[in-house]
């Protein structure tokens, strides 16, 4: 066992609770020789350190919780948004839609009235002046005869 600079005489001696050295204590409370005595100071101080350190990262998570919080607000008002864009643009599809459909009713009833409104001899007629062979399949007679055939189907 080591025995440190000061000597007072061996009834002074003391036994370190943490190394197990003989040193001489300057009073008899003291348990610690100065090294071991040193370092449990030193760890205090770092124990304070690290509670410090410890504070500081708490309030940067803190602070990085809050701003999660910002941008979650942020991200849900924008995907409210586009939920809002897509049902208005739904909307519109279906209402485009409807209107295709109406179209699609009133040329139906146009092309009816049409095939009605030709006589069955005059039809027959158009259908023999309009044929492709009679003009080289030329594209306005074959428009014409595709046309006239489509009528066929309505009568």
């Amino acid at each position: 066992m080591g025995v440190h600079k000061i000597f007072r005489g061996p009834a002074d001696m003391a036994i370190c609770k943490r190394c197990g050295d003989e040193f001489a204590p300057k009073t008899p409370k003291v348990k610690l020789c100065y090294p071991c005595w040193t370092l449990r100071e030193n760890a205090f101080e770092r124990v304070a350190e690290l509670e410090a350190q410890l504070e500081q990262r708490r309030l940067e998570i803190e602070k990085l919780w809050k701003e999660r919080a910002q941008l979650l607000d942020i991200v849900a008002e924008r995907v409210n948004g586009l939920e809002a864009e897509l049902a208005r643009a739904k909307l519109q599809l279906n209402a485009e839609r409807i209107d295709v459909s109406l179209m699609r009713i009133d040329l139906d009833a146009a092309q009816k009235k049409a095939s009605q409104a030709i006589p069955p001899d005059l039809y027959r007629l158009l259908l023999s002046l309009c044929h492709p062979d009679r003009h080289n399949s030329s594209p306005m007679s074959t428009k014409a005869m595709a046309w006239l055939l489509s009528l066929r189907g309505e009568r």
